[in-house]
């Protein structure tokens, strides 16, 4: 364990996925890798002296150089893993579902400092919550892991009931006063991870300008999630494509099929130019909606065109967040393909027997990708180890266990 000056404590394995950081009531601020919860962790303390009591509660022995995990920790696990999911899953989860069992989960834990998630996540899916309520009594049939999901939130939800109008709180005791269970057992999937998978490109080839007819060269590259706001692109590999003629670039980026299912088309992205060992852009554009071929689009002017090792970056202009360049990029592209492993391997438990297998091999492949993109030096994500927390009421939802 290591408890710096800036009051952070420290487990003494690497978080090897994108972290994701859970804020509490009481100044600490917790980072779970959700492939393993219980030994890839972090907490940042504003104030050792009034969070102690949390601190014992999350942590055994401290202050040893290795402390283990307490006896509050598996519910701030779960918490910090729902968070992940909402944050970089690779395929956008339903909103509902997550608030649903992130605020149950939170409700659990208010004594270490988590009421004011639970409040808030409440607040967004009350409707969403009691209309999976009503599926879940005697005569109806929903999952048995979506119902044990479901009804915790339900019992959770009552310590915030202020939150919500007169009609969802009589609509609430009325579901508490109910009891029992609808008949359960297990909902087969409705689609596999291969399903899921069909199209999406998971390649670590990173190649060069080909020409093309008429002295057009073209390649393709990748996005950095971090850059852009989830659900508006396709989360494969390979996705931008990037010809250059002269000093003319051109740039395409297929959306996600869910945002052009949608409508998501309103979100302004824009594509920047870094020349290699720069850090300043050389150039910046915009794209635009092209709806028919389902892409971003956009052209602009570069003197001298485009080489090899040049870095063609599709952003958000309204975040305008920096560009991981060198051997950054290299590990948001480490980091991205042990995500895929990550998210496939918990969908695995979903699946039904005769597909898990698969998954996991998708899986392993994703993890050995990660590790051999992973800079020299730089920490190299590693496999689930241990663990984790079970699949959630969103990913059963991806998958069509449940609707809700």
């Amino acid at each position: 364990m290591i408890e710096s000056e800036a009051r952070r404590i420290d487990s003494a394995s690497h978080i090897s996925t994108w972290p994701v950081t859970v804020e509490l009531d009481n100044g600490l601020t917790v980072t779970v890798d959700p492939t393993s919860p219980n030994t890839r962790w972090s907490i940042e303390v504003r104030d050792v002296s009034t969070s102690a009591a949390v601190l014992d509660q999350l942590l055994r022995d401290r202050h040893s150089p290795a402390p283990k995990v307490g006896r509050a920790w598996p519910g701030i696990a779960r918490l910090a893993t729902l968070v992940w999911l909402e944050s970089w899953f690779p395929w956008l989860l339903e909103g509902d579902a997550l608030d649903i069992e992130i605020a149950s989960v939170a409700s659990e834990m208010v004594e270490i400092g988590a009421a004011s998630i639970a409040r808030e996540r409440y607040s967004r899916c009350i409707g969403t919550l009691l209309d999976l309520g009503g599926r879940t009594g005697p005569g109806d049939r929903i999952d048995d892991r979506a119902q044990v999901v479901v009804r915790k939130a339900l019992a959770g939800a009552w310590a915030f009931a202020d939150a919500f109008d007169k009609r969802d709180r009589t609509q609430l005791q009325r579901l508490m006063s109910i009891g029992g269970q609808s008949r359960g057992g297990r909902v087969e999937p409705e689609r596999t991870v291969d399903d899921l998978l069909l199209g999406v490109d998971l390649s670590t080839l990173v190649a060069g300008f080909r020409t093309q007819s008429g002295g057009i060269r073209a390649r393709r590259t990748s996005v950095d999630w971090a850059v852009v706001p989830r659900g508006y692109l396709d989360p494969g590999e390979n996705t931008v494509t990037v010809t250059t003629q002269g000093d003319e670039v051109g740039v395409s980026v297929v959306a996600a099929e869910s945002a052009q299912n949608s409508g998501l088309w309103t979100h302004t992205l824009g594509v920047r130019v870094f020349r290699e060992g720069s850090v300043a852009p050389a150039v910046l554009g915009r794209l635009e909606v092209d709806r028919s071929s389902g892409e971003y689009r956009g052209t602009v002017k570069c003197a001298g065109g485009l080489g090899d090792t040049d870095v063609v970056d599709v952003y958000s202009m309204g975040d305008s967040l920096p560009a991981a360049l060198g051997r950054d990029r290299a590990i948001a592209a480490a980091r991205r393909h042990a995500t895929w492993a990550a998210a496939i391997s918990r969908l695995a438990m979903l699946d039904s027997p005769e597909f898990a297998d698969e998954a996991l091999r998708t899986a392993r492949t994703e993890w050995h990708a990660a590790a051999s993109l992973a800079p020299v030096g730089s920490t190299v994500p590693e496999a689930i180890s241990g663990p984790v927390v079970p699949p959630s009421l969103a990913e059963m939802a991806l998958v069509g266990i449940v609707s809700p």
